[in-house]
């Protein structure tokens, strides 16, 4: 009997253990890419644990002001273990842009993860989404070349040397 329910305990924690290993395979939101062949992936709660930001405002794409939260972008491509010239940001869909390191350093871009204190879906442009305070930097929202940058549904970033 006892070794029964010692069996069954066991099975019951394995079960758990898988169930969790999956889940949180099924968490990974951003790879990171090199062409050295550096690759580190960010889970939803590693970005989450970074330092946030959190501005309000409007979007060429949106209705109304919003208030956006996230990691600032070169925060995460400070992970990144050799200088690079720009980043590539790919979104699920395939589109794709760079960003100058540059540019980087000129404008707080930032990860949004959450809009209006909700985490951003798929269908909302998230999960993660490249923004701005376009309030702040009005002549932004003005040139195309500039707005292409800001990826929506991003999975992935490479480093471009």
């Amino acid at each position: 009997m006892k070794s029964s329910i010692k069996f069954y305990c066991y099975l019951v924690i394995g079960l758990i253990t898988i169930l969790f290993s999956f889940h949180s395979q099924a968490e990974i939101l951003l790879t990171l890419e090199s062409n050295s062949g550096y690759r580190q992936v960010f889970s939803r709660e590693e970005l989450e644990s970074l330092p946030q930001e959190s501005f309000t405002t409007s979007t060429p794409w949106t209705k109304n002001i919003h208030t956006y939260q996230g990691p600032r972008l070169s925060l995460i491509t400070d992970n990144f273990l050799q200088p690079f010239k720009s980043i590539k940001v790919y979104g699920i869909n395939g589109y794709a842009y760079d960003i100058k390191e540059k540019e980087l350093k000129k404008y707080p871009f930032i990860l949004a993860m959450k809009q209006d204190g909700k985490r951003m879906a798929l269908r909302n442009k998230g999960p993660l989404w490249v923004l701005l305070p376009f309030n702040q930097y009005p002549k932004v929202d003005s040139k195309d070349e500039m707005l292409n940058k800001f990826v929506w549904q991003v999975n992935r970033i490479k480093a471009q040397q």
